[in-house]
């Protein structure tokens, strides 16, 4: 319940909930259930923007997991106060929590939180404009992702590489991986990755100058966005193309 009510926005609905799940199992003294409860209070308070109280939340659960000595549940809460820390702008901290969530999914061959791990930090590391780091991260995280058969995740991480290389002007490397994280959103039918590639796709066409290529991808652009009745999109690929169709206009004469 507590769980359903959070996905729904409820985040206090959740919270009381998962409050009392907690002090149910204080009176039994079920340590397990009690950092289960702190784990999914974390989660809410996080969830509602309340980080201070999801960090405190989640640094009991900590202690009750490091109690019990189950290093799944000390990755997983390591690699929740790594975000919190970060949401709240404490990179170290988050780094930190991040490096010994990643050692015990390590340690407990967990490869789908590795990637995410992965992810992350690479994340942290750019927003730290540290590029190679980042980078690093990044490709790591693929690999877990390719081994695990993962394909929904792997979008991100593409763009990210993408991102990396527009950010270096290695504009041929950006658009394979703007290319491929293109192709995977269309198989998956994931329309807003689709469109989102479309659109990083067509700002490295117009870096390269590579105006032939820009008409075509404006017009998947758009149909992409009115496939996800997405008016706003739609206005802003308009006027991209009206502004492309200025230029052109300018250049013959």
């Amino acid at each position: 319940m507590g769980m359903l009510s959070r996905l729904r926005g409820e985040h206090q609905e959740a919270v009381a909930y998962h409050r009392c799940q907690y002090e149910l199992a204080k009176t039994v003294a079920d340590v397990w259930s009690q950092a289960e409860a702190l784990d999914q209070l974390g989660l809410d308070y996080e969830a509602a923007g309340q980080l201070p109280d999801a960090q405190q939340s989640l640094q009991l659960a900590l202690q009750l997991w490091s109690q019990l000595e189950v290093d799944s549940g000390l990755a997983s809460i390591h690699k929740l106060l790594g975000l919190v820390n970060w949401r709240q702008g404490k990179l170290m901290a988050a780094e930190e929590h991040l490096l010994q969530a990643r050692g015990l999914a390590l340690a407990t061959d967990q490869l789908y939180d590795l990637a995410q791990i992965e992810g992350n930090l690479g994340n942290l590391a750019y927003e730290r404009t540290q590029v190679e780091t980042a980078e690093a991260h990044y490709v790591t995280a693929l690999s877990y992702f390719d081994e695990l058969g993962v394909v929904f995740d792997k979008i991100g991480i593409l763009n990210n590489l993408a991102s990396l290389a527009v950010a270096r002007e290695q504009y041929d490397q950006a658009t394979t991986w703007y290319s491929e994280s293109l192709a995977l959103s269309q198989t998956l039918g994931h329309q807003q990755g689709e469109l989102d590639a479309i659109l990083n796709l067509s700002v490295v066409a117009l870096q390269q100058r590579r105006w032939t290529e820009l008409p075509t991808l404006y017009q998947q652009a758009l149909a992409a966005a009115r496939s996800l009745n997405n008016c706003r999109a739609v206005w802003a690929i308009r006027r991209r193309q009206l502004r492309f169709l200025s230029f052109t206009r300018c250049s013959v004469y």
